[in-house]
């Protein structure tokens, strides 16, 4: 979902586009009261407490957007949350659970942006923290690999177009790795569109979800960031959760 600065308050633009002030960069809970490995994560690091206030300001816009469905919005919030607290110390797990937040919560009507740092955020830090990294595929949330893209199409094989017109039927996005990892969405990536085949990325292990039937892998989230543009995005594996059709 595409979200446009214009709309936003100036007060926030600070803030969202990384440049906060010192006093800022505390995340929207105490953390005198940190208590969980992913909070204390939060409070350390000035990025991540600036991501925990960018969701927390989406979260209160959805809760009183038109057309919002209040329990829906607080469920989707647990959800989310329970996500985060998954990480455990993993700091790209909980910047990516973070950033999933924010765009649930602009599908439901916040006008919050993802900042514009997120893929640097996880390329200096996989570089600074070597032991992240794993050979061929991630193994673990929030561990990544180095990669190429192999292809990009749309959901059903077609060419995706970047630009896109008015005109243009998407069927969705597909993208394909070197290493033989697949992701998947119903909507138009923009990014995945501008990337071109062979450019490098770092795919990191977003989510592995939980309650799976014995063999059925399906739904792992991966994000991706190219390392030519530093933009990035988060798609699943599958059209299909595990346990699905």
């Amino acid at each position: 979902m595409a979200i446009s600065l214009k709309k936003l308050s100036p007060a926030l633009f600070p803030l969202l586009l990384g440049h906060a002030p010192a006093s800022a960069t505390s995340p929207s809970f105490d953390c005198s009261r940190a208590k969980s490995s992913d909070e204390k994560l939060i409070c350390e690091d000035d990025h991540l407490a600036e991501l925990d206030q960018a969701v927390a300001i989406a979260f209160k816009q959805a809760l009183t957007a038109k057309k919002a469905d209040t329990a829906d919005v607080k469920t989707s919030a647990k959800e989310r949350l329970d996500d985060r607290r998954a990480c455990g110390a993993e700091q790209i797990c909980i910047l990516d659970a973070q950033v999933k937040a924010i765009s649930l919560f602009g599908e439901m009507g916040s006008n919050v942006p993802v900042p514009p740092w997120i893929g640097e955020y996880r390329l200096n830090y996989a570089k600074v923290h070597p032991a992240v990294m794993d050979e061929k595929l991630p193994q673990m949330r929030g561990h990544c690999t180095r990669t190429q893209i192999a292809s990009i199409t749309g959901r059903f094989g077609e060419t995706l177009k970047f630009p896109l017109s008015k005109d243009d039927e998407v069927s969705g996005t597909a993208v394909k790795y070197t290493n033989d990892i697949y992701q998947i969405s119903y909507g138009y990536e923009e990014d995945v569109a501008r990337s071109h085949i062979g450019d490098q990325v770092l795919l990191c292990l977003s989510s592995i979800p939980r309650n799976c039937p014995p063999g059925d892998n399906r739904g792992r989230e991966y994000s991706a960031t190219n390392l030519t543009s530093r933009t990035s995005w988060i798609m699943p594996d599958s059209q299909h959760m595990c346990g699905g059709p």
